[in-house]
Parts: C-alpha cells; structure tokens; sequence
C-alpha cells in the first residue's frame, strides 16, 4: 500500500526531464471533439490487440485454487472470470481481479511492453514479481495459481479504486473538456488531476460530476485494453500534452505501452481494471484541490 499513496504524493525524479511550458494553447470545452477521433483510432488498435491474441497457442492448462483444487483450461483463452462463473454466479458479480502465480507459460501477451506511468523503483520490483494481479478477463498464459480478488482484499480495493479513478476522469472530460493527468487510487479511495484551463472546481459543482459517474456506472461500460507501440501512444493521446510527455520521457522508443478504454475515455494506464463501469456500485466526490504539473497548475479531485 505505501508504494500506491507515494505514486500519488511524490513525483519520479529524473524520469520527467522537461522545460517544455505545458498548457499554454489547451481549450477546454464539455464533451471535446477529439473524443470521437480517438475512440475510432483506439477501436482499432484493439482490434488489431486481439488479432495478436489469436496466434498465441491454445494448449490445455491447469489452474489451481486457493483450496488446491485443479481446474482446466486453454491458455489464451480461459479467462479467470470464466473460471470464477464456473464456481458460482455470485462469485463472479463480486470478483474484481485475479492474481496469478504463474508456474509455466506457452507465450507472453505483454512481450516488450513498458508502463508510461509506472514509477522506476515499481518497473524493477515487477521484473523480480513471481505473481502480479490481472484483469479478469485477460486469458490466461499457462499453468498457474489463481486467486480471486474481492473488494474484501487489499489488492482488490486498489483495483476498484483505480477503475473509479477512470469513471471520474470520463466525467472530468465530457463536463469540462478537461485534460487529464495522473489518477491514481489510493488505501481509501483516489483521485485525478486534471487541467481545466480557467475552469475553478467547487463544492457545487460536485452533484453534476456524481450525477455524471452515476451516469457512466448505470451503462456498464466495458474496459478494454489495447497493447501499442511508443509512436502509436503519441498519436492516440496527441491532444493531451501531459500524456504526451509522460510517453516521450518513459516509453523506449522501440516499446510499447498500453492503454484502457471505457466509454469515450481512453487513459494510458497499465491497469488492472474491473470488468466493467457498473461493478462500481456507488460513487461520491468528496474534496477538492489544486495542483501542478512541470510547471502547469491543473486541479486536483
């Protein structure tokens, strides 16, 4: 958990080299225009994610349980939320993530990808990790451990909590044109920076940004993940130069990244996330701040 809260109070020294003035030219305006240029252009590097995904190989894997029960399954195909609906449907509607321990492989989704919003000392930890937490609807690679997370486990809550992080900031962008910056969840909930130009967030105007997540819960969008290289990433957040500088400064420049899409909203994001907007049953803002980005103020919810 401290590694999550200090993502959210310290900045990555040396990783953000800039003297770049960001901020000067944005307009901000409720429901942008590029929002339907990017869904189109993120639609089709999804696509072409999943293409990726059907040449892995579909060999017969073995998954085993908390309780050491054995279950089977096809690598890149059996999901862990296919395996918690097998177990019970009330299981599935409460799991939130996985987390694997893989033991074998027969191929790698995430060859050669790189997180643009990773901290250095997390990249490193993540290189040494035998388990790490996924979407429930990622396919599995091979034989492994597979814990169910709920809210109930501290990993869990961080993934719930970094899913309303997105909720939050789709409603940032379609109220206010917002751009966004850093959103990450936190032991007891989250935030998201944004720029909002002369825009000053204040307590009334809470209601309409719950009313507008409430909105986005009741649709149930999906998450969805596309895998894409450093000059793809550039080319789907080319309207927002706070990403923008977060790509150039840590993405290698033959690496790729990954991005999340749920609604209109598409965030550089390594995730995990939930399956969908409506596993997010309730939401409320509660504060507000301001903040700053090299050196740009922007505000902080």
């Amino acid at each position: 958990m401290e590694s999550d809260i200090k993502r959210a109070t310290e900045a990555t020294p040396g990783t953000i080299a800039s003297s770049e003035k960001l901020g000067t030219n944005l307009k901000c305006e409720a429901k942008p225009g590029y929002l339907g240029e990017r869904l189109k252009f993120f639609d089709a590097l999804y696509e072409k994610t999943q293409e990726h995904y059907k040449l892995l190989p579909r060999k017969p894997i073995k998954i085993t349980l908390p309780d050491g029960s054995v279950r089977e399954g096809t690598s890149f195909e059996t999901t862990p939320l296919q395996v918690a609906a097998a177990i019970s449907g009330s299981l599935a509607k409460r799991v939130v993530a996985a987390k694997i321990n893989y033991s074998s492989r027969h191929g790698a989704i995430d060859e050669g990808v790189s997180g643009a919003e990773v901290e250095e000392e997390k990249r490193e930890a993540a290189t040494q990790k035998t388990e790490d937490v996924f979407d429930l609807t990622r396919p599995l690679e091979g034989d492994c451990e597979l814990k169910l997370l709920t809210f109930a486990d501290p990993e869990g809550k961080i993934v719930f909590w970094h899913s309303s992080a997105h909720l939050l900031g789709q409603a940032l962008e379609n109220l206010y044109g917002g751009f966004l910056c850093h959103g990450p969840p936190l032991e007891l909930g989250f935030f998201y920076d944004a720029y909002l130009g002369d825009k000053a967030i204040k307590p009334e105007n809470f209601a309409e940004i719950d009313d507008e997540v409430r909105r986005i819960i009741k649709e149930n969008q999906k998450f969805r993940r596309a895998v894409m290289t450093k000059q793809e990433a550039l080319e789907l957040f080319k309207y927002n130069p706070f990403k923008v500088q977060l790509i150039k400064n840590k993405v290698p420049d033959n690496g790729k990244t990954t991005a999340y899409c749920c609604g209109t909203l598409i965030d550089l994001c390594t995730g995990p996330h939930v399956p969908s907007s409506g596993v997010i049953d309730s939401y409320k803002t509660a504060k507000n701040s301001g903040s700053s980005h090299v050196p740009v103020s922007y505000t902080h919810l």
